[in-house]
């Protein structure tokens, strides 16, 4: 089977669709599935026979240019597997022309955009528009990575083109000695719904005697870093840039605990990857931290920076949950997409 992945961003890119889909294609690749993946070129992809890079960064020249680019591509594939929203409009010409789609969603927000901060009253009828007009694209299948995802997609879509598929994680065998240290931490995609205000918000908190935070901070969007950064400088915070992924995981393996305040997750992989390497978790409980997130855990309370100072004290003090494990088999997932492509083709 020829599956064409049309992916505005992918590895190294961070974010959890990133994530899903480098993890997905490794795994159909090594079942010899023939896999190839359309993007926008990263100045750091190390060059590799099945990518196909855009000549363009831009997210928006992807999904309006882009729609001829895979319509080109297609004409050998069997399936195209895309992601919300960007990479999934740049797939519209070839699934009006009758090309067998699956569009995977990690969150759908709809008027939920119009509750987040940092985006200007255009930027989010902006965002509502393109995300209405994605629902709008026959795509034959659509997936829901948790069931919070896949419940927000029964709400958009027939039945019977909607399917749950849990994404999995590959966390290193070899990670670095786990010594507990004294910084919280807190990192992950630079988006609107990950809790960054709330820390500015702590700011006017009273917190731990010296409570320490580290962010890992990416700088893409710029417009985006640029807003959050300048409300970032406290005595008590440390900014670190993007840092390559074994250094990221030696930095969750000390951390006390790591701050996860998003507005919501689809599905979350940070609270994933912190959950296998058993790191302590304060998160926000929101949209599908439930039902991820494992460990020790404390959630809170009130979406605020008050109600994630007071999370950060009952951690302190000792007042946390233990959740079991919660399986991942990539196995299983790689398995699930491929019946999804099976029912289509057949």
């Amino acid at each position: 089977m020829k599956v064409l992945f049309v992916l505005d961003r992918f590895d190294p890119d961070l974010g959890g669709s990133e994530k899903l889909f480098k993890i997905l294609t490794d795994e159909l690749r090594n079942s010899n599935t023939d896999v190839t993946v359309l993007c926008c070129k990263h100045s750091k992809r190390k060059p590799e026979s099945h990518i196909v890079e855009f000549p363009f960064r831009s997210r928006i020249l992807f999904a309006l240019v882009g729609n001829l680019w895979v319509l080109y591509y297609a004409r050998k594939a069997d399936v195209i597997h895309s992601s919300s929203f960007f990479s999934g409009i740049a797939c519209t010409l070839a699934v009006l022309f009758g090309k067998k789609a699956v569009l995977t969603y990690h969150e759908l927000w709809l008027n939920r955009w119009n509750e987040l901060p940092y985006l200007s009253a255009f930027q989010k009828w902006q965002l509502k528009t393109l995300e209405r007009f994605l629902v709008a694209i026959p795509f034959q299948r659509v997936v829901g990575v948790s069931e919070f995802t896949y419940q927000g997609l029964l709400t958009a879509y027939p039945s019977n083109r909607v399917r749950k598929v849990m994404n999995a994680l590959l966390v290193p065998k070899s990670l670095p000695e786990k010594t507990r240290g004294n910084s919280y931490l807190m990192y992950g995609r630079l988006g609107v719904s990950k809790g960054w205000h709330l820390i500015n918000e702590l700011k006017t908190q009273s917190l731990p005697p010296d409570f320490h935070l580290q962010l890992v901070l990416p700088q893409e969007p710029k417009w985006l870093w640029q807003k959050i950064n300048a409300q970032l400088k406290a005595p008590f915070i440390e900014v670190k840039n993007e840092l390559p992924e074994e250094e990221l995981f030696a930095l969750i393996q000390k951390a006390k605990a790591v701050l996860i305040p998003s507005y919501s997750e689809g599905f979350g992989f940070a609270a994933a990857e912190c959950s296998a390497m058993n790191t302590p978790i304060i998160h926000s409980g929101r949209g599908a931290l439930n039902e991820v997130v494992y460990g020790t855990t404390v959630k809170m309370t009130e979406y605020s920076g008050k109600g994630l100072a007071e999370a950060i004290w009952k951690f302190e003090r000792g007042e946390v949950e233990v959740i079991q494990k919660k399986n991942s088999d990539v196995l299983e997932m790689a398995n699930a997409y491929l019946s999804i492509y099976r029912e289509l083709v057949s």
